[in-house]
């Protein structure tokens, strides 16, 4: 019975160094995930910030477009204000009907220009809004992202440390 008893404690009386080694490969098994999982990491945050500069990219072309947009609006209005000072005139005047019928034909074609203008730069500015809406989403995200790599950056140093101290006394040890 004895003897049962003493095979069955051999176990909790071994090596500390082979213990040790054991725990060493454990915690070197769950650094390297951690590794890896950072590495992962930092690459999707690559992937995220190239494509939010593109976002951002397209948000300033598109504003530049909208730019654009509202200076040809401005100037169509302004040939319609002098349409219509001209259709004014004719009609005081009460020139013949072949003056005035191109001239009204103008004004009802920049009145029209002018309302799918004003639907195009509705459109337009709801884009660029949803357009900012999701960079702005986006960097929220970014910001959460790094805090997760911050900490994990954090957990593999603090397991680096962790490890270093677990080493030297048992080194200690070994070489004694």
């Amino acid at each position: 019975m004895v003897g049962l008893f003493m095979v069955a404690a051999t176990p909790l009386w071994a090596d500390p160094a082979a213990a040790s080694a054991a725990d060493y490969a454990r915690e070197s098994a769950h650094l390297e995930k951690d590794e890896k999982k950072l590495e992962r990491m930092q690459a999707n945050r690559s992937l995220d910030d190239k494509h939010a500069q593109e976002a951002q990219q397209e948000f300033q072309k598109g504003t530049a477009e909208r730019t654009s947009h509202d200076q040809q609006q401005r100037q169509e209005v302004r040939q319609l204000q002098s349409v219509d000072v001209q259709v004014t005139a004719g009609k005081k005047l009460k020139e013949s009907q072949t003056v005035m019928d191109p001239l009204l034909e103008s004004q009802r074609s920049l009145k029209s220009d002018i309302r799918q203008a004003d639907r195009q730069a509705h459109n337009e500015k709801t884009v660029l809004s949803v357009q900012k809406r999701d960079m702005d989403s986006n960097a929220r995200y970014r910001a959460i992202d790094d805090r997760k790599i911050e900490q994990k950056e954090k957990n593999i140093a603090d397991d680096h440390k962790e490890m270093a101290k677990n080493l030297q006394p048992s080194e200690l040890s070994s070489s004694k």
